[in-house]
């Protein structure tokens, strides 16, 4: 269904659809926004870290990839845990 923008300020937007039902949406590059980025990306951080787990024996490259993701990972995490929201990295 279309769905209509029918509120918006600095911090969101709220849109509608036919049936009257509506939709929260937080602004790009507010802190709500850069944190369900960063809660998406850590969904699919456990798809890919599951599928590195179960490669028996990976090689030099995969290792030092999944060092790197793991990296970003945790800055993720612990943005989270800091309740900081003001970048993504």
């Amino acid at each position: 269904m279309p769905e209509t923008i029918i509120y918006e300020n600095a911090d969101v937007r709220v849109w509608q659809d036919d049936t009257g039902r509506q939709r929260l949406e937080p602004q790009p590059g507010t802190n709500a926004a850069n944190r369900q980025q960063i809660v998406d990306a850590a969904r699919t951080a456990l798809i890919a870290n599951r599928a590195f787990n179960a490669i028996t024996t990976p090689t030099n490259a995969q290792v030092l990839t999944q060092v790197r993701a793991l990296t970003r990972q945790m800055n993720g995490a612990i943005r989270v845990l800091l309740d900081a929201y003001d970048s993504t990295d």
